[in-house]
């Protein structure tokens, strides 16, 4: 099996050149969900891609490039921008960044059991062949983490002998070189081979960002939007991502709740309903079926998106670009064919880029559960 790894460096990859190396033999793509070696961050281009893969037929697994960050926080930061899915495979990328040194067996291990507790999966580990002789991971070998290890030789595009694998007794992936060719792409891509090895997926979707209360997490943002914090120009899109996640720990500060890293409580929840004296989440605008676009289907959108509700679409549109991020393409914020064939895909109507009664009823029907 052929995996091919990328990241923001590969720019947004379109859905047919996925689906051109899925025709060439490549089964997963692992994408870089962000990093802890300047801060926490999210790749920009992660969630975009994802989905385009997705729509591709191939097999999804992410990473995350460790840094000076405490591993467990770095962990939840790894689940809540990966948001993995049933069948995702989680990778923490164990390696330098210049002057800053990879983490240690136990800082691994401390990052591995919180993915553990948050997914009930254990991630594997990516680490050159060198790195695997550079400490004692017996520990992490233990914990049952698999080897996804990096060693080129001539690093010529293709695989030469076997790697090395020091603590660990077989690999799972094994990135063998940095001059890969796939087709559609113009540049060199990281190549792995796979051993036939257990992958470490996830077995459901994860619980992504820290909501640990009974409200859902649009009903959370929906309150906190109306409270004045920003969430960006997702809104509330139920995404329980780094904004998100950033405007709740704003909210713990100003009300003084006890900081607990953005994780939406208890406390929070309890607060929020004590703010806000109408639901958090819009109510449902009992639309009719009528298959027109008109000023109050858009209205109703715009509520539900999460952007300004004036029941116009304009030119750039703050509602398009919302949807767009959710729905997978480039968002620009216009609504031109790919955008109009992809709301359609997402809501399951055929996708022949006309926004008929069929399309827009389907829409309707989403709204009228509050949802997209």
């Amino acid at each position: 099996m052929t995996v091919i790894d990328i990241s923001y460096w590969q720019n947004f990859i379109d859905q047919s050149t996925f689906a051109a190396w899925k025709a060439a033999g490549v089964e997963r793509v692992v994408f870089k969900a962000g990093g802890a070696d300047g801060g926490l961050y999210k790749d920009s281009r992660h969630d975009t891609n994802v989905a385009r893969a997705r729509a591709a037929g191939l097999g999804v697994d992410h990473y995350f490039f460790n840094g000076p960050v405490d591993p467990v926080a770095a962990a939840d930061a790894f689940i809540d921008y990966a948001a993995p899915q049933a069948g995702d495979g989680l990778w923490f990328d164990i390696e330098n960044e210049g002057a800053l040194a990879h983490w240690t067996p136990d800082q691994v291990l401390a990052a591995v059991q919180q993915v553990k507790a948050r997914t009930g999966a254990i991630a594997g580990v990516y680490m050159s062949s060198s790195v695997t002789a550079q400490a004692d991971w017996s520990a992490v070998v233990a914990f049952g983490c698999p080897l996804w290890v990096a060693q080129y030789g001539p690093n010529d595009g293709n695989a030469h002998g076997a790697p090395s694998i020091a603590h660990w007794t077989s690999w799972t992936y094994w990135q063998y070189t940095s001059q890969g060719r796939m087709p559609g792409f113009g540049g060199s891509l990281d190549v792995s081979t796979t051993s036939g090895g257990v992958i470490p997926v996830v077995t459901a979707a994860a619980t992504v960002g820290h909501n640990a209360s009974s409200w859902s997490t649009q009903q959370i943002q929906a309150a906190l939007i109306h409270l004045g914090y920003d969430l960006g120009p997702s809104g509330a899109d139920g995404d329980y991502g780094p904004a998100t996640t950033a405007a709740v720990h704003k909210f713990e500060v100003d009300h003084g709740l006890g900081v607990d890293i953005g994780i939406a409580g208890g406390q929070v929840v309890g607060k929020l309903a004590q703010l806000t004296a109408a639901p958090a989440a819009p109510a449902a605008a009992g639309l009719t079926l009528d298959g027109v676009l008109g000023p109050r289907t858009i209205t109703r959108w715009q509520q539900v998106m999460g952007t300004p509700a004036d029941g116009t679409i304009s030119t750039p549109s703050a509602l398009i670009r919302a949807v767009q991020r959710v729905v997978g393409v480039t968002d620009d914020g216009l609504l031109g064919p790919i955008t109009r064939k992809a709301v359609q895909a997402h809501l399951g109507v055929a996708q022949d880029g006309i926004w008929g009664r069929n399309t827009i009823t389907a829409l309707q029907v989403r709204l009228n559960q509050n949802r997209f």
